[in-house]
């Protein structure tokens, strides 16, 4: 786990977490996961990494004051989805609404509007206390193998 402090603010994140989960249907599956900080700073890392992305996990900061910056964060995910031919509305997503635990935060309703217009899975975290990362792990994880899955 690396630390980045900022004058702003601390962000902890895995560069990189392998993880090899057995076999499924016959195909061995290896999850290679990678985060990126939401800063504006780190913009080409961010493309870089969605290059070869199956899946996203977008971690929305629940703060009221933080609502323009998830709303760009958002269109820019949007926008760079949508020059790389992924169509957004299919693409394996999942919205983590962290920091749920500070006292001037939104309600999920407003997050719901303003950034899970195609009403992809969400759900509730806490990260600092490892509340609601592995979910949302597992809710990425099953996202994405349903969209390998040929319809039977």
């Amino acid at each position: 786990m690396l630390c980045l402090d900022t004058q702003i603010e601390r962000t902890l994140y895995f560069d990189l977490l392998p993880l090899d989960l057995g076999t499924v249907h016959g195909f061995t599956l290896h999850f290679q996961l990678f985060t990126v900080p939401g800063q504006i700073l780190y913009q080409h890392t961010r493309l870089s990494v969605l290059k070869g992305a199956d899946c996203v996990i977008f971690v929305a900061d629940s703060q009221r004051s933080k609502l323009q910056e998830n709303i760009e964060s958002w269109n820019e995910l949007h926008e760079q989805l949508r020059r790389m031919h992924k169509e957004v509305s299919v693409f394996p997503l999942v919205m983590q609404w962290n920091k749920r635990d500070l006292p001037d935060i939104l309600p999920l309703s407003a997050l719901q509007k303003y950034l899970n217009p195609y009403r992809v899975p969400s759900l509730e975290s806490v990260a600092v206390a490892g509340k609601g990362v592995m979910e949302s792990l597992q809710m990425g994880i099953n996202a994405t193998l349903r969209k390998l899955t040929p319809p039977q």
